[in-house]
């Protein structure tokens, strides 16, 4: 009797992705409907956006023809907008094809939707950002405006424009609250858009380079930190290995570009905040500083509290260098977690057929699951991995 066969997945069971959640649409939810777009032949069309021509067009479809630029092959007239379909259904323009809807802005005359009061995206990004940032005669800001309004997709702009906290910022620009400078970005409480702003000013050279964004934000995040600790050894202490140790070891990692300092920085600032609780906790308990740190009490704070007290690690072994003293040697050892297995080893094998078969989701995400479940490998790795750094021979991917 031969073998059921197995579907090349090992195993006759049904695949166990029948039993999994579906996942969530990504993007606004689309309207459906019972109407029909001549174009792309969607029937669960919820609106149709206009009638050209070549019969009814869905609002994806009309957002598509507007956006298509090039020479019409029919009458060969260069930098047209290529909204129509000729019998061999290759895009031109609208004269060739007939289309009588207005597809002209009446403010600066090119070819394209009108977004607004008859007017195209670029010129209502113009005129939002000219209300919100006053330029006058500031001529960074008339180029911040122009930047803005020449991106590719000016749709994208406005909507980026219309969020809360963009307008705040852009609001504070325009009213002289907040400078072009990277000290003024940088007493603002961190947000994304705050941050997407200063680098989208970098970009456009309206803000100076200043290296690894990482690594600025630890230097913010330190000089706060150190402001923060009571204003007695401690803080002092903290400041030197902050800076000695980890600073130092940052700043030589950033001249590599291909350096993971997201990863780095995180490290150092779990390491730094266990250091100075370990500090404060001396004080309070024992009311003595670092240079009276004995083994006694490093055993006797690691013993109680939490597993994150083992990130003081580095800074007791890091104090070893200061002293002189080889008889006051310090250590702090490893903690086993006292855990179980998460999954078991048949759960595991599902996971990685869910990987390897639900093609319903996005195949970067199926790879990185499958590094995960076999080999292990650190989420914060993970997800700074690149498609370069697969390689792909006759004999497999690796």
């Amino acid at each position: 009797m031969s073998r059921p066969a197995t579907g090349g997945n090992g195993s006759t069971r049904p695949p166990t992705v029948r039993i999994a959640a579906e996942p969530p649409a990504r993007g606004r939810p689309r309207s459906v409907g019972d109407l029909t777009c001549d174009r792309c032949h969607r029937t669960d069309v919820a609106k149709i956006r206009v009638r050209w021509p070549d019969g009814a067009i869905c609002g994806i479809c009309f957002t598509t023809a507007t956006h298509t630029f090039g020479t019409c092959p029919d009458c060969l007239e260069p930098d047209r907008m290529l909204p129509g379909r000729n019998k061999q259904g290759k895009p031109i323009c609208r004269h060739c094809a007939g289309i009588t809807t207005q597809l002209v802005c009446a403010r600066c005359g090119r070819e394209a939707e009108r977004f607004r009061a008859g007017n195209c995206a670029r010129c209502v990004v113009t005129e939002d950002l000219t209300a919100l940032l006053q330029p006058g005669d500031n001529i960074s800001l008339h180029r911040l405006i122009r930047v803005l309004a020449d991106a590719e997709r000016p749709e994208s702009i406005y909507t980026y424009t219309r969020g809360a906290k963009t307008r705040e910022l852009l609001t504070a620009i325009g009213e002289r609250r907040l400078a072009i400078r990277h000290d003024a970005f940088d007493k603002l409480a961190r947000s994304t858009a705050a941050e997407h702003l200063r680098a989208l000013l970098m970009h456009h050279g309206m803000l100076p380079q200043r290296g690894p964004e990482p690594l600025a934000r630890f230097e913010r995040w330190l000089s706060q930190k150190l402001d923060a600790l009571p204003d007695d050894s401690t803080r002092t202490a903290i400041e030197r290995f902050a800076t000695w140790h980890h600073l130092n070891r940052l700043r030589k990692r950033a001249a590599d570009p291909a350096a993971n300092l997201e990863t780095v920085t995180h490290a150092a600032k779990q390491e730094i905040t266990e250091a100075a609780k370990l500090l404060i906790w001396l004080a309070d308990t024992h009311g003595v500083d670092a240079a009276s740190l004995t083994q006694a009490y490093v055993d006797d704070y690691l013993a109680d509290g939490p597993s994150t007290r083992k990130h003081i690690r580095n800074y007791v072994r890091w104090l070893n260098h200061e002293r002189s003293s080889p008889s006051r040697r310090l250590d702090a050892p490893h903690r086993d977690a006292k855990s179980v297995p998460m999954i078991t080893q048949t759960q595991r094998i599902a996971l990685v057929r869910n990987c390897l078969e639900w093609e319903r989701v996005g195949i970067s995400l199926r790879v990185a699951g499958l590094i995960l479940l076999l080999w292990a490998h650190p989420l914060n790795k993970i997800v700074m991995l690149r498609s370069d750094h697969l390689q792909q021979s006759p004999t497999g991917m690796t």
